[in-house]
């Protein structure tokens, strides 16, 4: 008897093969559509989930689309600055979504393309402090838990309620 796999988000196979397709099809640059599809590989070799993936890919897109108006390889620390001045200061996102939206930037930026990038082997002194600046910033400003404080749930309910 062959054993059948349940899929607990069946819906989510389909969000992933749909945002596939989104990046695929979306106004962006050529040159961040082929980043996040390189950072999008390089975070699957690293075990992460399709489900994941599927929100990396979004928010990355969304950035790409909304605020940054520039390839993810081009940003400076200003402009990094400016990316999260935007997304701190849009009131339709809960501190949990902007603290996504920050964490993926430093997972990008350090986790991935620090390793990537030119501009820190430029021969050209100023590009190359120009890039050391940014991933100081981001190791030193972006904040991955800047979430809801945890609540202890052991105050909320007693043993008389």
């Amino acid at each position: 008897m062959s054993e059948v796999k349940h899929e607990i988000y069946p819906n989510k196979i389909r969000a992933y093969e749909s945002e596939r397709l989104r990046l695929a099809e979306s106004n962006i640059s050529p040159a961040n559509k082929q980043l996040i599809a390189q950072f999008l590989n390089f975070r699957v070799a690293a075990g992460t989930k399709q489900v994941r993936i599927t929100k990396l890919s979004l928010i990355l897109r969304q950035m790409a689309d909304w605020w940054l108006k520039l390839d993810y390889d081009k940003a400076t620390k200003n402009d990094i600055e400016q990316l999260l001045a935007q997304i701190n200061l849009c009131e339709k996102y809960k501190q949990n979504t902007k603290a996504d939206y920050r964490r993926l930037i430093r997972q990008f930026y350090l986790s991935w393309y620090q390793y990537e990038d030119k501009r820190l082997k430029n021969d050209n002194k100023e590009i190359r402090e120009e890039a050391e600046q940014l991933y100081k910033y981001v190791e030193r400003h972006v904040k991955r838990n800047d979430q809801l404080p945890e609540i202890d749930f052991r105050n909320i309910l007693t043993d008389e309620d």
